[in-house]
Parts: structure tokens; sequence; C-alpha cells
């Protein structure tokens, strides 16, 4: 059993109204190390600002609004390792956000509950609000660049720039219209910059008050990924299937030959070992495979073959089975284990394994729920879903979590993407709740 001691802190920094008053000499005031009562940060999908929310007792905060400005906080979530120990704001390795106050608020109460919340968002705001109606002279390296562009815009000058690795220049002898970057109509700041530093194949993110220029890194996960058991360090579970029918179709594919005008059919799966093979997969019993309902596709082909048409249709099989599935999942554990897919089920998950902290979980990382080989076994061998609930409980299972799996496990066997997370840390209580997908889906 693995003990945690939750704690979350708080940098606050503000700038007041009026640096008139003698005890308001210094145009910023700072709150160190603050403990609030209840922290909740939001790492939203790249569309959106990361968002947090913060309360504690006025006692701690006993600022008056009218005298603030604006407000900067930065906020740590972590284990201090002990109960009298304090979480450090010293390094990085605990911080979770750093973001500006949209909100204020304070409520008075007679009863010694009195307390402040105070709501924000990421510096990413400050470049998914404004719409950029500008142009910039693509000349010199790109971090100059971007530069330019944060230069124009008095809420994000004091943003810093930082590439990773080498640094790339636009390149020179061109005419005058390629050496300029004019933003789309109704683009925001962040739109801009992300088309300007694609130019010289870089992708921008944000990391606190910096914009950092990177190179693409692949989508696919890493070998080694923080790893979410089921049935272990899962408080609730929930998969859905995004589109698509429960199971993948078998496919028709036909086309016409332009030389005989003939109609040329091509199949997947088409043979019976091909058809039981398929459905095994897919987790239907041989017994079904005496009716067989094919999906039909017509298709313009200059050669059509029945071998050509079936590998089409196959191309076409392996499209439905790759349907995107949605998972939900909640937990209260701070730490979890990092391990490579082949070492799932030979390892022994102990505590010495656990070296993840799942507090660095964000948008687009990576993540795998897996069952253990014991609850792997009952899956695959109780013959009712019922019966499959019924002895997942009896090995500690959450109802829920054992109701979704007896249902849906085979589905959950691949690796995940956050796609927004809420790390909270209430009265010592730490929460996460994720939602995420085996797809990453792109627009282009």
């Amino acid at each position: 059993m693995r003990i945690y001691y939750p704690s979350a802190r708080v940098n606050l920094a503000f700038v007041p109204t009026d640096t008139s008053n003698s005890a308001l000499a210094d145009d910023i005031l700072r709150l160190t190390a603050i403990k609030p009562s209840r922290v909740e940060v939001v790492h939203n999908n790249a569309h959106e600002a990361d968002t947090f929310t913060l309360e504690m007792p006025v006692a701690h905060f006993s600022v008056d609004p009218r005298l603030i400005r604006t407000l900067s906080a930065e906020i740590f979530i972590g284990d201090t390792g002990a109960v009298r120990a304090q979480l450090d704001t010293t390094s990085n390795r605990h911080v979770s956000l750093l973001g500006t106050m949209d909100d204020l608020e304070k409520t008075y109460q007679s009863n010694s509950t009195s307390k402040v919340k105070i709501q924000g968002r990421d510096y990413a705001a400050f470049l998914l609000d404004p719409k950029w109606n500008g142009f910039v002279d693509l000349e010199g390296p790109v971090s100059e660049v971007v530069r330019r562009v944060l230069d124009a815009f008095d809420a994000v000058k004091r943003m810093r720039v930082r590439v990773i690795g080498d640094e790339p220049a636009f390149p020179t002898g061109r005419s005058k219209m390629q050496r300029r970057f004019s933003a789309k109509s109704g683009a925001t700041v962040w739109e801009g910059i992300r088309d300007i530093a694609g130019r010289v194949g870089l992708i921008p993110e944000i990391f606190g008050d910096e914009v950092v220029l990177r190179p693409p890194r692949n989508t696919l996960p890493s070998d080694a990924l923080p790893v979410m058991v089921a049935g272990r360090n899962l408080k609730s579970l929930t998969v859905k299937k995004q589109y698509g029918a429960e199971y993948a179709p078998n496919v028709r594919i036909t086309a016409q030959d332009p030389d005989t005008w003939d109609i040329v059919e091509g199949r997947w799966p088409e043979t019976p070992e091909e058809i039981k093979r398929v459905f095994a997969k897919q987790g239907k019993v041989p017994e079904e495979t005496s009716s067989i309902e094919f999906k039909s596709f017509s298709v313009q082909h200059p050669d059509p073959t029945p071998a050509k048409l079936k590998r089409i249709a196959r191309q076409t099989h392996e499209r439905f089975l790759q349907q995107q599935i949605k998972v939900s999942f909640e937990t209260q554990e701070l730490r979890t284990w990092s391990l490579p897919a082949d070492s799932v089920g030979k390892r022994t998950l102990d505590e010495s394994d656990a070296t993840f902290d799942l507090t660095r979980l964000r948008n687009g990382s990576a993540i795998r729920i897996v069952i253990d080989a014991a609850s792997r076994d009952i899956l695959e061998r109780a013959i009712s879903q019922d019966q499959k609930r019924r002895q997942l409980q009896r090995e500690g299972f959450d109802r829920q979590v054992a109701a979704v799996l007896a249902e849906r496990w085979r589905a959950i066997n691949a690796p995940f993407f956050i796609d927004r997370c809420t790390h909270t840390v209430d009265s010592g209580t730490y929460t996460l709740s994720a939602d995420a997908q085996n797809k990453i889906k792109v627009n282009v």
C-alpha cells in the first residue's frame, strides 16, 4: 500500500492600483508559499487556455481586492513525503501552472469560514483571446520574428521566447511578398505564431511565461508509458466509442472494369478461416460466422481485379477497427508505474516501480490502462457479463469499474492520449480526473 501526503502551495504576486500609498510602495507585492484549502488546475486542449481555481481563508489573503490591478499565481501540487514536511516551491518539479487572475471574490461569514476565491487562466489566454490583423517580416532567426509579434501586443510583451535545439533562420533572396507573413482574417495571435513556426519546421508551446519553439516529436507513445491498472488505482472508469458500429463490418468493394464493363468484386474477410480469425479479434463467437452481412462500397479503379479490390476491402476494414475510443477515469493516486509495454504482466507492480508523478499529465500525454493477468483470466473465462462483473467485485474492484470492464474490456487495451485533465487538492486529498482518447483527431 502506497501512502501519500498531497499538498498544494501557491505563490501570488499582484500589482496594486495605487503605488503612492506608503503601505504599497513596491510596484509588485508577493505572497509566497500560501497553503490554500482547495486548488483545482484544469489542463485543457490546445485550443483553450488552462484554468485554475484557488480557495483559501481570508486570513491568508488579507489584501483588499479594490487595491489589486492584476494578480499572477504560481501553483505547485505534489507529495511532501511526510506529515509535517512542506512542498518545495523553489524548483520546477512540482509546478503545475503559472497564470493570471480573471476573477477574485471574497465571501464573509459570521462562523469564521470567510474565504477568498480566485479564478484565472494560464498565459495562453493572452495569445488565444486577441485577433491579429497585422503582418511581420520573415527576416532573421525565428525567435526574433516571434519576438516582434509579441512586442505588438501589450499583454504579452514580457513573455520570453525560447528555442529548443538549433535555431533555424528564414531563407533570404526571396521577393518582398514572400518575406512577409500576413495573418489570416480572424486569426488569433497564437494561430499566427503557430503558422510562422511551422514555416521552419517548429512547433510552439507555452510553458509558464515562455513561448517555446521545438522540433516536432513522434506522435506515437514511447516504449515506457505511465500505467493505470484497472482495479488497483482507478476509482472510476468510463469507456465510450465515438462513432461507428460495435464491431467492424465485413467489407465488400466493387468496381467496374473500364475495358469490359464487368463488375469486379473484392471482399474482406472472405474465406472461412479469415472470417473466424477476424471475428475472434472482435470478440464474436465462431457460431456467428454462419450469417455474414457485408458493408458495400463502390470505387473507381483503372485496372480492377479481385485481389486488388480485396486489398482495398482489407484496408477499409482496418479503418473501421481504428474507431476512436474515449475513456474517462478518476484516481486518487499521486504516482503510478512507468513500464515498457512488453513488461506489463511480467513484472510485479509494486511500490518501487511507482516512478511517474501523475501531476505531470497534460493535454497530449500518453498513458496506458492495463488489466492484470488474474483479472484478464476472469474476463476471458467467465461466460456472461454479469458473471465477469461479480467475480471482479470479489477481487476488490469498484462496482462501476467492474461493470465497465465486463462489457468493454477489450477496447481499452491500447495507449490513450490525454485530452483534458483536472488536478484537485481539497483539504489534503488529491484527485485526478482525465478524459483521453486512443486516437488524435487532426484538422488539416
